[in-house]
């Protein structure tokens, strides 16, 4: 088969790791592969299509903060990208996040419908069936409203709000295409397809995976040092819980500290280094020394608002730390008894009562286990998932 994988970036990032982790193994599988995406780098050893520049995405960004055009930009580039589609002629086009600054919708999804490409699209988060936002929730009559807060969110907007119209292109652009099949990480985000207008369409539920040949359980051996109480984002902000973790920070015994891996504002940054119980180390894309970090941990924080199905879970859990998170989006989609525990009250006070939860039950061994299921949401459990996928597309008619 020869696939086309489509995403915002290629390499970094959650979305941008599982992409290259499909590369990898199709590759191996003795498939035809290439990438193509908006924004970053990638090494010259993958075949690639870099579908923006860098000045297209800043006017792109532009359009997107005045106008509310996210999405809608980038008419030139992408007019070059559906060109080179249809000379690379693939036997599936593999979408995941759309949304990001690179690519004008409407173009790449008229080419599709017009040339009968058969077509996977996993959603990473909310963005493909919201007006605005790439996280929300359905209020008690499952409809879609758009709050002045949520335009300052990712995608922000600060000019007009055309929320409306964006709603409705979506909807006319997004809908009645023949061969198009979706794919979603978490139970959660199903459950919004299909109160959305995507519900007609087939949906398959496919856990991510990571790596387990880099994150895997080690000797977590603290000595006489403070244990770690960790957190990772690639950019940490509000819907991240970042100030849940300067709360926390200061109010934890003496024998705990935080660790924050990930990028921070300058703002943010500013207010880290007065948290003397805080260590924040930059992004970094080594992921070997990252499950290093994992590995040192006592417990893994994931105080995330909302949230599709964090790959950093599966990073912990993969290395043997046990997690507790909000029962936000699908975060809380794989925690177990013996994973870790998911606290109801989304505070400081309910984080704290987590702690001490998972103090006693590292005492009575529930966590003896963890990390030694080296299949479930590995890498390998999740490429055999899609190729099941992509060998079903690629024959029905």
């Amino acid at each position: 088969m020869k696939i086309l994988l489509i995403n915002t970036v290629a390499s970094s990032g959650s979305t941008g790791k599982i992409c290259m982790d499909l590369y990898n193994s199709l590759e191996q599988d003795g498939h035809e592969v290439c990438i193509a995406y908006g924004r970053n780098d990638l090494s010259e050893n993958f075949k690639q299509y870099k579908i923006e520049s860098k000045a297209g995405v800043y006017k792109h960004v532009f359009e997107s903060r005045v106008f509310d055009n996210s999405g809608l930009a980038s008419k030139k580039s992408t007019k070059k990208f559906v060109n080179f589609i249809k000379e690379y002629n693939p036997d599936i086009i593999h979408l995941h996040n759309l949304h990001g600054y690179y690519i004008n919708f409407p173009i790449l999804f008229n080419f599709i419908k017009k040339n009968h490409y058969k077509t996977i699209w996993t959603l990473h988060d909310c963005w493909p069936f919201s007006p605005h936002s790439a996280f929300f929730d359905f209020n008690d009559e499952n409809y879609i409203t758009v709050s002045r807060r949520e335009l300052k969110e990712y995608p922000k907007t600060w000019g007009l709000n055309r929320s409306d119209r964006n709603f409705e292109l979506k909807k006319k652009y997004f809908s009645n295409l023949k061969n198009l099949y979706l794919v979603t990480p978490s139970h959660w985000l199903a459950d919004g397809v299909k109160k959305s207008f995507l519900k007609t369409y087939p949906l398959k539920i496919i856990n991510n995976g990571v790596d387990r040949s880099i994150f895997y359980k080690g000797k977590n051996s603290t000595n006489n040092e403070k244990k770690v109480i960790l957190g990772v984002a690639n950019i940490w902000d509000d819907r991240k819980g970042l100030n849940f973790f300067v709360n926390l920070s200061k109010k934890i015994d003496d024998s705990y500290k935080v660790v924050l891996v990930g990028k921070t504002s300058k703002k943010d940054k500013s207010t880290l280094k007065k948290c003397e119980n805080i260590e924040l180390i930059e992004q970094t894309e080594n992921q070997e020394s990252l499950a290093n970090i994992y590995r040192k941990a006592y417990v893994f924080i994931n105080p995330t608002l909302n949230d599709n199905f964090p790959t950093t879970n599966l990073e912990a859990l993969s290395c043997g730390i046990p997690i507790i998170t909000y029962d936000t989006g699908g975060s809380s989609e794989v925690i177990t008894e013996t994973t870790g525990i998911v606290v109801k009250e989304k505070n400081t006070e309910a984080l704290l009562r987590g702690i001490k939860t998972i103090e006693k039950k590292y005492e009575v061994g529930d966590f003896a286990r963890l990390g030694e299921n080296q299949y479930h949401y590995s890498k390998e459990m999740m490429f055999d998932e899609y190729l099941n996928l992509y060998r079903k597309v690629s024959v029905d008619e």
